[in-house]
């Protein structure tokens, strides 16, 4: 039978961030007094980020990145912190470690429309386990629950949104740091061009688009030093005044001067190296683009009826790109063609926030696509109804929804105070990961690729519990290939990093489960998912949409 989990004092924004531990008067003491609850002190405000015409300096690449949690090491060594405080916070806030031994039971899932409550257990099931945690550095800027971003990460750096549009650079091998400046407003989305490739794209809501290479070489003093070249900044001006709602970008999978962007309701294709050719830009003054007059080397790819919630590159079927939006639609454009090859409404017209080509590992050929509805509580894969994948149809006919998954909540009646849900899609693990803000929660969904694209299935849910909201996170797989998750996260109080074991987010053999103690079988787990249509499920009316975040 199913049970009602605890249920979880609801989330406000506002009242559920506790302040920062009382400081004494005497500001002497002020470090000490934080780090007492962090074990580090805050970042110090540091000059204005050391940013040069668009040339790159000859500075070595850093080395590689060390295991562990050497970063926390460092950043307590380099700011004199000693070790007490990390075992305080060590011991108050790593939970557990995250071995197979001690994995939490998901649920085995099956059939084309499947729905999981997050707030009931099935018989057999124990609570959702607490990640092993890694704190990074304290977050002290404005929390806001935003689609998009804010924080990016490849196998030297670590980068995040601040106040005012700052981005914060921090080497997880050296902990040195530095802190970008260009933007004027908040940074609304960021990304590496490739984990081993220091180039980084951000975009702001004021519609600026700037790209970073980051180099680092020793300082005056022979210390390690994080640089900042502007290699390329324009900025998008609209029709009306206001800034855009969300701008989102995404780089084109293997050329490193494309870039596509979202901007309002526009779709855009910006060569750097043929748009760099005009005139001189700078992080204080970028180039100036109106999307009615665009200059040479940006492109419109098209327009949506409603803001671009989503951009993604096919990174096997390289010239393939699908956008998601409010108006209900994704689109899925040829790059270099001109109007949409498919338009579809894969929510019943409800806003898309997420819409994401993957790529099973080791079959290049085996593409799929997945979306996600308002605030990412409805999950749907897509794909060509012929075997052969690759062909990423683009009749509307040949695209086939083959499994919706819809995230419930039996307790909170408005949908809204039960969802938030940030996605990441890790493809070669086979993994959806979903970090619900409301609920401190990471749900993990496992795709059985299956023979092809067709066959592709969401088959085993994992649930798991985090120390604070998460506002925005990525995540990585170390090594490559490798059997561990990293999740780095952007919470309400601090930049951390969860571990997760793959063995954690697999389903264990059917033997395995039938033969448990909780007499839970297969059958019997899918007997309690397997809901009705998705036409029973309750969504929010038409003029609820994503909480997006206009920053005046």
């Amino acid at each position: 039978m199913a049970s009602p989990k605890t249920p979880q004092a609801q989330f406000d924004m506002h009242s559920f961030f506790p302040p920062y531990p009382p400081s004494p008067s005497s500001s002497a003491t002020t470090s000490t007094a934080t780090s007492s609850f962090f074990p580090y002190p805050p970042l110090s405000p540091e000059p204005h980020a050391n940013m040069h015409p668009h040339r790159f300096p000859p500075y070595p690449s850093p080395p590689p990145l060390n295991a562990g949690t050497q970063i926390l090491a460092l950043l307590n060594n380099n700011n004199n912190t000693n070790n007490s405080s990390i075992n305080n916070f060590g011991s108050s806030i790593i939970i557990a470690n995250n071995s197979c031994q001690r994995m939490a039971k998901g649920r085995h899932v099956s059939g084309d429309c499947v729905a999981y409550d997050v707030d009931v257990r099935v018989e057999g099931e124990r609570e959702p386990m607490q990640l092993e945690v890694t704190p990074i550095t304290k977050y002290g800027s404005d929390p806001e629950l935003v689609l998009g971003r804010q924080i990016a990460v490849n196998t030297h750096y670590i980068v995040y949104g601040l106040k005012g549009g700052n981005v914060r650079v921090l080497n997880l091998n050296t902990a040195s740091r530095a802190l970008f400046r260009g933007h004027a407003k908040r940074v609304t989305d960021m990304v590496f061009f490739a984990d081993d490739v220091h180039l980084l794209a951000t975009v702001s809501v004021e519609g600026r688009v700037y790209v970073w290479k980051i180099c680092e070489g020793p300082d005056e003093e022979d210390k390690p030093q994080i640089t900042g070249d502007v290699v390329f900044a324009i900025q998008f001006l609209g029709e009306s005044k206001g800034d855009y709602v969300h701008p989102r970008l995404c780089w084109h999978c293997n050329k490193q001067d494309v870039l596509v962007v979202a901007t309002g309701k526009c779709v855009l294709r910006i060569d750097t190296a043929k748009a760099d050719k005009g005139e001189g830009f700078s992080a204080e003054m970028p180039r100036r683009c109106s999307v009615d007059r665009l200059i040479d080397g940006v492109q419109l790819v098209g327009k949506h009826d409603g803001e671009v919630t989503d951009i993604s590159f096919c990174q096997w079927t390289i010239t393939r790109l699908v956008s998601a939006s409010t108006d209900g639609t994704i689109k899925i454009w040829e790059d270099g063609k001109a109007g949409a090859l498919a338009t579809l409404k894969p929510h019943g017209g409800q806003p898309v926030n997420s819409a994401k080509f993957l790529t099973a590992p080791h079959q290049a050929g085996h593409i799929i696509l997945v979306t996600a509805g308002p605030l990412n509580k409805e999950v749907k894969i897509w794909s060509s109804a012929s075997e052969e994948g690759w062909l990423l149809p683009g009749d509307v006919e040949s695209w086939k929804c083959t499994q919706t998954l819809a995230f419930r909540s039996s307790v909170e009646a408005q949908v809204e105070e039960a969802f938030f849900n940030q996605t990441v899609a890790l493809s070669q693990a086979g993994l959806l990961l979903f970090a619900n803000a409301k609920k401190n929660a990471i749900y993990s969904v496992h795709l059985d690729y299956g023979a092809n694209p067709m066959a592709t299935r969401m088959d085993y849910i994992g649930e798991f519990t985090v120390t604070m909201p998460i506002l925005s996170f990525t995540g990585t797989t170390e090594p490559p290939g490798g059997h561990m998750v990293k999740l780095y996260c952007v919470q309400t109080l601090a930049i951390q990093q969860y571990a997760l074991d793959l063995c954690q987010c697999l389903p264990p053999p059917t033997e395995s489960v039938e033969d448990s103690d909780s007499g839970v079988s297969r059958d019997a787990s899918i007997a309690d998912l397997n809901g009705s249509r998705l036409g029973a499920f309750p969504f929010p009316n038409s003029a609820s949409k994503p909480s997006y975040s206009e920053v005046a």
